[in-house]
């Protein structure tokens, strides 16, 4: 058989999805795939013809599983850098799942024959996805054709699904998940290819040619970059569809494309950037470092202009354990330059034992010597010195490091351009430094230091490096031409204390000074100012002297403290123009503001925002925003962030550790716009919420870490960006910290509104059973999105989730406040909380019998009407001395001990505690400890069977040991119960003793828990329906008669599709649109009980097919015309829903004309699909030679001349225009006159030749 090689035509989409990252799994040998797409024919694949590697990356293989190093100079970069590259090769789970970790963007996707499942890459299980891709139809137009599971093979970075004709691939890398197919041949039909994608976990939405994916996390995913190639190298129209949010399409113009196709498009990550530190937590061997809880701007430290950024790792461990460092990163057309500290521009360290270096915001200065670079200051507040002129030390130090061209080029204390000195123990001088801003306006900036912790004198007999109290200083220092030449309090420009420097022993004091920053010119005087936070927040202007006022009395404007709310100004921060009035603005915090000075919750935290006017800062809060519960911290970390949306209005972000439904320490950034009034007015009016989605990522311990910071435009785009530190976020190694980089962008036209959570009021609950298992209900139906829809609900105490219904029903462990949380997720994919606190209060109780035998006899102790009643052989023992004798001996056989009491009036149910032993138990012997009321049957509260036998007493009933026994017949009412403990048993006996009977009284109009046992929810069957009519729905009835409850009655049904109510009543008749939908009954019973179950409906689109197109009119005009002229295309169409022209533009209208120029004769034939078929119309263009064929100079004879310029034509060293191509494609001739096929070549060539010499002679 004769084989031949084809031609293959690729079509390649690409796009790019980010996962979170997971750690690799080394020592898996992969199957080396069949070259189909990199060898010779598919040179235009992604990767190099040789193999998927790219030059440069070590590959694993069953004989190497080590990287392989080049020689060079610096071979441990490299080797981290191949290290990292293995880290996104595909390998096996340790259940035999095929995965890869992605740690740019923090998945991790699983692979199997369907398609792919995206993870958070640290996750710890594989239940929760954030998203999931199958490929699910391919054909044309509508007419898909479902495609079926495939075959994997892996190797490397590079997965692929095999199915017949179709290969569907995947590469790992760190620009994402890059998806790709090659369509190996055209399929049959009308219209454009078309590959449908199901999306799982996740809601899809078309923005612009970008498919944002919403997970059920609240996580953004992009799936863009889509590239479409053909066998030739040529770029295809393409485009994406999203006929529903569970299904995206990627359509294809491929009408006159060479098969086979390469489709390409990529999934990432709405992070632009991740800085990780790579350095594991202590539980492994090594210090964690804390790397993200400071980040900054720099600045333009190399005068690229791209701003660069400050990373602090305060923990750090260069070599001195908690020296502490700071990371300069440098900014680029891309982006962030490097993913880690190996990466970094530069890496300062203390180079001094628990120094802190990093441990509260690092800053840029500014030029303060008017070089063209910005500068940085960093500071380390235990760093300890000596005191100069003396041997004793002192504490804190803050360090400046010039800009250049060539960046920043110190890297510790020795090489600082600036070292600025404490002049006293524990001062914590560097704990806050800032750049101040030009305060005199002399065209150098200026820095500003915060000493928090010094102190008022002592007397001379006192050492000079110790203070009384810790009431703060600011430090001023002035730029110029020599850059900053202070050193501390003896030559700073400006110092400003919390009290009168008067030399006195006991000056007045005013208050304290703990953070500082660079305010910018709050009353547009044209000189820079500072604002200074601590018991109040102060503002002090610039001069042309500098700073105005010594103390805090002296200060501009001063926002006071109160007994409600100390400490203002905790946190400071310069807000820029929020309302772009000219006049900077300022922020302030309480992070741990306690909401209610009363409440039991503490530090909800409160931020602030304060307006700049020509008369300094206004005290009055302009915008107040407050925490909602304990432990949020709201205000912790503040920043204004420049111009994120380039919208002429600068904005700012307020940080907190937790927020409602967080989990524990999350960490979130509220990004808040701001506006012609001001920024939005609360937190749930904000902009985006920027959150790590892991519990710890802000805390480790007694530790916390996290910052958020503006950081000016990183890559030059005329966005501004912002950077989210959090300094425990695990991202492949265990607490090590990372840094988000989030780039501005233009802000939608039309925002999605957050839905609106309401988890109810707060509530109180009575454990009517005094059981400690109080049983409570929670309804969040008041729920809503203003603009879409809810899709889900999660009910959540801390970390445990309860429920996913509407209405929560559960039952809570034990008396006293429980927090929930719901969260709501709307349709947009936005997430919201809300919290109610639950109350659960012991039922009231009193003794109502006891009786501990001690009368000798079973008719004493109190409260008992009688004695106690026998059945079989009943004594009392004194054989143990505890729990004090005597106690009453069941024997062996079918033994009872019974006795009435008298119960208080409005008795509600009944507890029964004692002790007790059980001896000599078989495996069937048992005791049932029974209740009944008022003479009715008995109840068994609690069976003991052989588990419980054994030599000593034990203590039932209690809060220890056994737990409560008790019975509730709520809310009736009883005047006397029977106690009595029931022995059957071949050979065990039962002792008991110190019997007490308490009456619980459940105060009336008490609510009536959930009790007995709960309904049980029937949706039905699942329903799968076709679209008959085309009209995209369908009406389906619904059926949950079944649904049951085993002791009582259904009082309520409610039908849900996702969160969105759809009818009530155990029947649902209600339109579905096409494709799969998820609907829920709830059921609720008489005593409150709920259960849910589930049915699928799906509904089918047909294909509607109609008329075929009809072409109305295709005519050219002129139909003759010469090389260059044009001609103008006009047509008309019936039924068509695609037009199309061979050699023509795709995107023609259905009804239209367009202008051609042909430079040969050319048939236009005319295209025209839709749903009835495809219809096809031609028109001739004639296009005549212009002068004499062979003619090629138009000197109107052809010579030698014209055969010279042939030649050269034919050799490709001179180039025909188009009159001359006319005059000179005169091959083949058909009965000897020229027939011009398009071409010239050396059959043209001959004939000219021919003609020069009078051999051949034609017209």
């Amino acid at each position: 058989m004769n084989m031949m090689r084809k031609t293959l035509v690729f079509f390649i989409i690409t796009m790019t999805c980010t996962l979170l990252p997971t750690s690799p799994v080394s020592g898996v040998t992969f199957e080396t795939s069949p070259a189909l797409y990199i060898s010779a024919p598919y040179p235009f694949l992604p990767w190099s013809q040789s193999g998927y590697s790219k030059a440069g990356v070590a590959t694993l293989s069953a004989t190497s599983k080590s990287p392989r190093l080049s020689a060079g100079t610096n071979w441990l970069q490299r080797f981290n850098q191949q290290l990292e590259q293995l880290e996104y090769r595909v390998s096996k789970d340790a259940v035999g799942q095929l995965q890869a970790p992605n740690r740019a963007h923090d998945v991790r996707t699983y692979f199997d024959g369907k398609g792919i499942r995206v993870h958070r890459r640290m996750a710890a299980d594989n239940y929760s996805p954030l998203l999931a891709l199958s490929l699910s139809g391919f054909g044309r137009g509508n007419d898909l054709v479902p495609v079926q599971q495939g075959k994997v093979k892996a190797s490397a970075d590079v997965v692929e699904i095999v199915r017949p004709g179709l290969l569907e691939w995947y590469k790992n890398s760190a620009q994402g998940l890059e998806q790709g197919f090659v369509v190996q041949q055209r399929s049959p039909g009308m219209g454009p290819l078309v590959l449908e994608l199901k999306v799982d976990f996740a809601r899809a939405r078309l923005v612009g040619q970008v498919i944002e994916l919403t997970t059920r996390q609240g996580q953004l995913l992009q799936y863009d970059k889509l590239n479409v190639v053909d066998a030739s190298g040529r770029v295809l129209a393409s485009r994406f569809a999203l006929p529903s949010p569970q299904r995206l399409q990627l359509v294809v113009d491929d009408h006159d494309g060479q098969y086979p196709l390469v489709i390409d498009p990529l999934l990432t990550n709405v992070a632009d950037k991740i800085l990780e530190s790579n350095i594991e937590d202590p539980s492994v061997g090594f210090s964690t470092n804390a790397f993200g809880s400071s980040v900054s701007t720099a600045g333009d430290v190399n005068g690229d202009g791209f701003a660069d950024i400050l990373v602090g790792a305060p923990l750090w461990d260069g070599g001195e354990a908690g020296e502490g460092a700071v990371f300069v990163f440098l900014g680029g057309a891309s982006g962030i330059v490097g993913s880690n500290p190996v990466d970094a521009h530069v890496r300062i360290e203390s180079n001094q034992i628990a120094a802190g270096l990093g441990t509260l915001p690092c800053s840029v200065t500014g030029d303060v010597n008017n070089d063209g670079f910005d500068d940085i200051i960093v500071g380390a507040p235990t760093y300890q010195d000596v005191l100069p002129g003396t041997a004793l030390q002192v504490d804190g130090a803050a360090f400046m490091f010039y800009g250049s061209a060539a960046g920043i080029t110190g890297t510790g204390p020795a090489d600082a351009d600036v070292f600025i000195r404490s002049i006293e123990l524990r001062s914590a001088l560097g704990v806050y430094v800032s750049g101040a801003g030009d305060i005199n306006n002399d065209g150098y900036a200026d820095v500003l230091v915060g000493v928090p912790g010094y102190g008022l004198p002592f007397p001379a007999i006192i050492p000079a490096n110790q203070r009384s109290g810790n009431f703060g200083a600011a430090l001023v220092f002035h730029g110029g031409p020599a850059g900053v030449t202070g050193t501390g309090f003896s030559d700073a420009d400006r110092v400003i204390l919390s009290f009168d420097d008067t030399g006195q022993l006991n000056p007045t004091i005013f208050g304290q000074i703990g953070n500082v920053c660079g305010a910018g010119d709050v009353n547009n005087d044209g000189f820079d100012d500072i604002f200074l936070g601590g018991t109040e927040a102060t503002l002090f202007i610039g001069s042309t002297t500098g700073i105005v006022g010594t103390d805090l009395t002296q200060a501009h404007s001063r926002v006071f403290a109160t007994p409600a709310l100390p400490i203002v100004g905790y946190v400071v921060a310069r807000a820029g123009d929020v309302n772009a009035d000219g006049f900077t603005d300022l922020l302030a915090s309480i992070p741990f503001r306690d909401a209610v000075p009363a409440s039991t919750t503490l530090s909800e935290g409160s931020a602030y925002v304060h307006l700049g006017s020509a008369m300094g800062l206004v005290v009055t809060p302009e915008v107040t925003y407050l925490g909602v519960q304990g432990a949020e911290v709201l205000g912790n970390t503040l920043s204004g962030i420049g111009d994120f949306d380039n919208d002429g209005f600068d904005d700012i972000a307020i940080g907190a550790r937790v927020f409602p439904g967080s989990l524990n320490d999350e960490g979130i950034a509220y990004i808040l716009r701001g506006g012609a009034a001001g920024p939005a007015a609360s937190l749930a009016d904000a902009y985006t919420r920027l959150t790590s989605g892991q519990s710890g990522a802000t805390a480790l311990g007694s530790r916390f870490g996290m910052a958020v910071s503006g950081v000016g435009d990183i890559n030059a785009d005329g966005f501004d960006d912002v950077l989210f530190g959090l300094g425990y976020f695990d991202a492949g190694e265990v607490d090590e910290g990372v840094v988000f980089v989030f780039h501005g962008a233009t802000a939608p036209a039309v925002l999605n509104q957050p839905p609106v959570p309401d988890a109810g009021s707060n509530q109180t609950f009575i454990d009517v059973a005094n059981n400690n298992m109080a049983s409570i209900t929670a309804d969040g139906r008041a729920s809503f999105d203003p603009d879409g829809s809810l899709v889900s609900y999660e009910w959540r105490l801390g970390e445990t989730v309860l429920g996913t219904s509407p209405v929560l029903t559960t039952t809570l462990p034990a008396t006293g406040d429980y927090g929930l949380a719901l969260n709501v997720t709307d349709d947009q994919g936005l997430v919201r909380g809300d919290l109610v606190t639950i109350r659960v209060e012991p039922a009231p109780s009193s003794t109502a019998a006891n009786d501990n035998f001690s009368s000798g006899g079973l008719d004493g102790g109190f409260g008992w009407p009688g004695s106690w009643q026998t059945t079989g052989s009943v004594t009392l023992s004194s054989v143990d001395s505890f729990p004090g004798a005597p106690q009453a001996l069941l024997a062996a056989g079918s033994t009872s001990l019974t006795r009435t009491v008298t119960l208080p009036a409005g008795t509600t149910g009944l507890g029964v505690q004692f002790w007790a032993k059980l001896d000599l138990f078989a495996s069937t012997d048992q005791v049932d400890v029974q209740i009944s009321q008022d003479g009715g049957p008995f109840t068994t509260v609690r069976t003991f069977t052989i588990a419980e036998s054994g030599t000593g007493y034990h203590f039932y009933g209690g809060s220890v040991s056994g737990g409560p026994i008790t019975l509730s017949w709520y809310p009736a009412t009883a005047t006397t119960a029977d106690i009595r403990f029931q022995l059957s048993s071949a050979s065990g006996v039962f002792y008991v003793d110190d019997i007490s009977v308490k009456a619980i009284r459940v105060p009336a109009g008490t609510p009536v828990p959930p009790s007995g046992q709960r309904p049980v929810s029937a949706a039905g069957s699942d329903v799968s329906i076709d679209d008959a009519d085309g009209d995209g729905f369908e009406v389906v009835a619904l059926d949950g008669s079944s649904s049951q409850d085993p002791d009582g009655s259904i009082v309520s049904y409610e039908w849900y599709e996702t969160a969105a109510l759809l009818g009530t009543g155990p029947n649902l008749s209600a339109a579905f649109d096409v494709g799969a939908h998820t609907v829920q009954l709830l059921v609720t019973d008489n005593d409150g009980g709920t259960s849910s179950d589930t049915v699928t409906v799906t509904v089918v689109e047909v294909p509607v097919v109609g008329p075929p197109p009809v072409i109305d009119s295709f005519t050219a005009t002129p139909v003759t015309t010469t090389v260059g002229s044009s001609v103008t295309l006009d047509w008309v169409t019936t039924h068509a829903t695609d037009v199309s022209i061979n050699g023509v533009a795709s995107g023609l209208p259905l009804d239209g004309s367009t202008v051609v120029t042909p430079v040969v004769t050319t048939i236009y034939q005319l295209t025209a699909t839709g749903s009835g078929g495809l219809n096809t119309a031609n028109v001739t263009v004639t296009v005549t030679p212009v002068g004499i064929a062979g003619d090629i100079n138009g000197d109107s004879t052809v010579d030698a001349a014209d055969v010279l310029l042939a030649t050269r034509a034919v050799l490709g060293l001179y180039i025909l225009t188009p009159d001359q191509m006319q005059r000179a494609d005169v091959a083949p001739l058909v009965a000897g006159v020229p027939s011009p096929d398009g071409l010239f070549n050396v059959s043209d060539l001959l004939l000219i030749q021919l003609k020069a010499l009078g051999i051949a002679s034609f017209l």
